[in-house]
């Protein structure tokens, strides 16, 4: 048989997105978003209709992705998310200034109604945002 009589469902180099069913690059912290993105449906009971994934986060003027976010039910807005996961390759530490724990923080302090925070890599990292005093 020939490489001619192969049909690729799904390219070379790339993964289909759990959430989405998009096609993605395949490397490796989308192996480990979608990994999450999975157990958040599968183990934990969330719709895939409350998650999203690289959801723009409104920081003053700048936009910044978050890899995963869950919202309360039946919502889509930044107002509305109540879970925030960054993930993240394993070379890359909680403490690292840019992609560490802070950008986790800063996204969870930008969402007036997020609770919880993820942080997933090598090293794993859960946050509880409490109420103002």
């Amino acid at each position: 048989m020939s490489d001619d009589n192969i049909i690729y469902l799904i390219p070379p180099g790339n993964i289909r997105c759990f959430i989405t069913d998009k096609l993605r690059k395949d490397k490796p912290e989308e192996n480990v978003r979608q990994r999450w993105a999975r157990s958040l449906v599968d183990e934990y009971g969330y719709s895939k209709n409350d998650l999203a994934i690289e959801f723009p986060i409104r920081m003053g003027t700048a936009k910044k992705s978050a890899d995963i976010v869950v919202f309360k039910a039946g919502g889509k807005k930044q107002e509305d998310i109540i879970i925030i996961i960054e993930t993240k390759r394993e070379d890359i530490k909680a403490s690292d200034k840019s992609k560490g724990e802070g950008q986790l923080k800063s996204y969870m302090a930008a969402s007036s109604s997020c609770k919880y925070g993820l942080w997933v890599g090598k090293e794993r990292y859960a946050f509880e945002k409490l109420p103002d005093g």
